[in-house]
This record gives C-alpha cells, structure tokens and sequence, in this order.
C-alpha cells in the first residue's frame, strides 16, 4: 500500500504520563480494513530527578484540536478526520471537510500536497 489520503474515525485516545514515565498523547484512527496510531512522541525530558515537559506540547494540543473544530481532548473520541498515511506512518490528519491538516508536531498544513 502506497501513500493515500482516506477517511477515518478516532477510536481512541490517550492524553498522560505512559508506562515509561514519559509525558505523551496518541490518537488510534480506525479507515475501513485499516486501523493505525498517531502522536505518541516524547513530550517531556528530564533534568535531574524531575520529568519537564517541552514548550510545544500545550502548543501542538491546540493545534490538533483547531485543526479538527473542536474545543475539547474529550471530544476526539468519535470525531471523523481525513488520514495521510501509509502502511508504516500517519504523516497528518485533517478536518473531514476542511482543508486544514496538522502533523501533531507544531507544523500545521493547509494542502494536500503537504506544504507548511
């Protein structure tokens, strides 16, 4: 399977400190036949004995949720978005009817093509 664009659902999400102590969210997207995971980075590094999270995490936050219209992390559950991925990685999601796209990494894109 090559890169496409294809409708999905989000099934699930996780907004927290993962089983590694990490700070981190991930989204699971549900296509037809297709199921795959976006997010999921490190957002937070350690100084000393304390975890800190990175300037961009309320950042990216905010932007996947204007991406998608919507005003809560509550919210996602459900929502229907548009998918740029391939069998290996989500490269963005998007706005089922919109043609607004993030990355979930602060780099928001209003194309297809992907130009930031």
């Amino acid at each position: 399977m090559g890169r496409d664009v294809e409708n999905a659902k989000i099934t699930s999400t996780f907004l927290g400190i993962e089983d590694h102590g990490i700070l981190t969210w991930g989204i699971t997207l549900s296509g037809e036949g297709w199921g795959q995971g976006f997010g999921n980075r490190s957002w937070d590094h350690k100084e000393g004995e304390l975890r800190i999270a990175n300037s961009g995490f309320g950042t990216t936050i905010r932007e996947l949720l204007e991406t998608l219209d919507i005003h809560k992390w509550e919210d996602l559950r459900g929502q229907l978005v548009r998918v740029d991925h391939d069998f290996g990685c989500v490269y963005r999601i998007g706005h089922i009817t919109k043609d607004q796209w993030t990355t979930g990494n602060m780099t928001r894109t209003s194309a297809l093509t992907g130009d930031s």
